[in-house]
């Protein structure tokens, strides 16, 4: 395969795992976000967890990046 086809191949892959990654997260968030105001609170994300609670808190932490205690589509789309 040449250089082309194989960035075109690389591209065409990526971007499929990119979208991919942006519709698990929009239906991951909208399965949490219980009240749809947007936010994924603690309370939120504990409801719905099922990794036991201190591995469910390591998570929420991890996935609200900017550390104000609610996660956020787009954050959860940046860790996805």
């Amino acid at each position: 395969m040449n250089m082309r086809k194989k960035l075109a191949a690389l591209t065409l892959v990526t971007g499929i795992a990119l979208f991919a990654g942006s519709a698990l997260a929009a239906i991951t968030f909208e399965e949490y976000d219980t009240n749809g105001d947007g936010k994924i609170t603690k309370e939120e994300f504990l409801a719905k967890c099922t990794h036991g609670k201190k591995k469910c808190l390591e998570e929420f932490d991890w996935y609200d990046r900017n550390k104000d205690g609610v996660i956020t589509k787009k954050e959860m789309e940046a860790a996805l």
